[in-house]
């Protein structure tokens, strides 16, 4: 009401001679306002609501930025996530997420202002009416450049505003905002990496964890330093932000049977832009029943990987099904090298005599199924990557000595990573290379067995067929996998280590 009083006092004061305002008309005006508001209170604030109109129509030169009246009352975030510290470039997104104790109202597209450098924009209003979470997004436009911080001016209610159930209007602290993102930066010079692609769902060991790999992006001429991973329960708002500095992540403690949607960004010197948003239940590798699972990303085991260059005494299988692959004498023991597959470690063999060797528990016999990523060194003469045994009883994976190589038609590849699946049933078995069949019929071994049995990476156990290569990633399974089942364990495979 205080803009109603203003309004009919200057009407008023320029229709009285002389600038004088007389008693009586000024009482006869307080008398009409009095009964106007009586007659808006029981007709239900119509009249107010006329009187809020004119007011908007008669004011032009309002600022948009934080425009509330001095007698509306405000409520705040109880929390907020703001931008992650890094430099933004071109098409890269600054997101502004605000959480609430309650379920609150978005009308129109209200929007924050902000100063990136000398240029003002806004983040607008992107998702969450209705929720306890809103969003307000900026998508970085080539020019923009800022290498001090990015400055929050204020919250916007040009295009629409925020409120709670108590009618009361959403208001945001500039000032703290602003300190808080001063390792946010801009620069649209540098190219951005490319865009990450592929996201594929990896294999876990528990029905509460996600593990998600994807596609190694092009740099543009800089090394990819990390990646930004952001993820959330489907049908929520709010995003978890997580830093990596591989193409393969495990979130834990995670709701069984629950979807997620995730996405990822790569980092140079400058953040790209994030992928396609896909989404993702938990992958329990256990039900497929699988009896080692060997992964030189995970040498321990435990999400901590050994640094780069050193010794693998012992490499963990990730199931806790079959005994760690170890070798004891030091001058035997292979090495993990980083960055040697897409961005990726990889145990590389130097023509050491056994290599790796570890115990496995058979339970069900006959079938098999085998997939493991590595390499044969271009130069190699026919060794053998892997041996699976029980007394002589083998799955002779892969050999490339064996039978002088007569076995695989086309012959094994040599000089690049290559995915190797192999199906064992008894004494037959299929072998391909990405989607190559280089044999499909009797594998001259029987793999029929049940109980304790022995397998040999980077050589066989004669000591006399050393491997000069690398093994990235190793899984064997007591049964016979479905073709869908296969497809996605090679999809996971494919993406993570760039392989076909």
């Amino acid at each position: 009401m205080p803009r109603v009083v203003l309004i009919i006092m200057v009407s008023i004061w320029l229709g009285c001679s002389g600038g004088q305002l007389e008693l009586d008309t000024f009482k006869n005006a307080m008398e009409d306002l009095a009964e106007r508001q009586k007659i808006a209170n029981q007709a239900g604030t119509d009249q107010t609501e006329s009187s809020d109109d004119t007011d908007e129509d008669d004011t032009d030169d309002t600022d948009d930025t934080d425009d509330t009246d001095d007698t509306e009352t405000t409520f705040s975030p109880s929390s907020f996530l703001l931008p992650v510290d890094g430099t933004y470039a071109a098409g890269s997104s600054l997101l502004f997420q605000f959480q609430f104790e309650e379920a609150i109202i978005v009308e129109g597209v209200p929007a924050i202002s902000l100063n990136i450098g000398d240029a003002a924009v806004v983040a607008n209003y992107t998702e969450g009416n209705g929720s306890n979470v809103i969003m307000f997004e900026y998508s970085v436009a080539p020019g923009d450049s800022d290498d001090d911080g990015i400055e929050v001016v204020g919250y916007s209610l040009a295009n629409g505003k925020v409120t709670n159930a108590g009618a009361e209007l959403l208001e945001l602290d500039a000032a703290v905002l602003t300190a808080a993102m001063t390792g946010v930066t801009v620069n649209t010079a540098a190219e951005a990496p490319d865009q990450v692609a592929s996201l594929s769902i990896a294999p876990t060991i528990s029905s509460t964890s996600l593990s998600l790999s994807w596609a190694k992006p092009e740099g543009n001429g800089e090394d990819i330093l990390s990646y930004l991973v952001q993820h959330r329960e489907q049908g929520e708002i709010f995003w978890q932000s997580n830093t990596v500095t591989t193409n393969t992540i495990v979130f834990n403690d995670l709701d069984e049977g629950t979807v997620y949607e995730i996405r990822v960004a790569a980092q140079t010197s400058v953040l790209g832009p994030y992928s396609a948003i896909a989404t993702a239940e938990t992958f329990n590798v256990i039900d497929l029943n699988p009896i080692v699972w060997l992964d030189a990303n995970d040498i321990n085991g435990d999400g901590v990987n050994l640094s780069d260059g050193s010794a693998v005494a012992s490499w963990a299988d990730k199931t806790a099904k079959s005994s760690p692959a170890t070798e004891d004498q030091i001058a035997l023991q292979p090495t993990l090298i980083y960055d040697v597959q897409n961005g990726l470690p990889a145990v590389r063999f130097e023509d050491h005599a056994i290599g790796l060797q570890g115990s496995f528990e058979r339970t069900e016999g006959t079938d098999l199924t085998l997939l493991i990523v590595g390499q044969f060194d271009s130069e190699s003469v026919d060794k053998c990557m892997f041996e699976f045994r029980q007394n002589n009883a083998r799955a002779f994976f892969i050999d490339r000595r064996y039978a002088s190589n007569t076995l695989f038609d086309p012959a094994l590849s040599t000089g690049q990573f290559n995915l190797w699946v192999i199906k064992n049933q008894g004494n037959a078995a299929t072998v391909t290379e990405a989607d190559t069949i280089l044999h499909d019929g009797d594998g001259l071994f029987n793999t029929d067995f049940t109980g304790t049995g022995n397998y040999v990476l980077g050589d066989d156990t004669t000591g006399g067929n050393r491997l000069s290569g690398y093994i990235g990633e190793f899984l064997i399974f007591d049964k016979a996998l479905s073709d869908d089942e296969i497809t996605v364990l090679k999809s996971y495979l494919q993406d993570k280590w760039g392989v076909e």
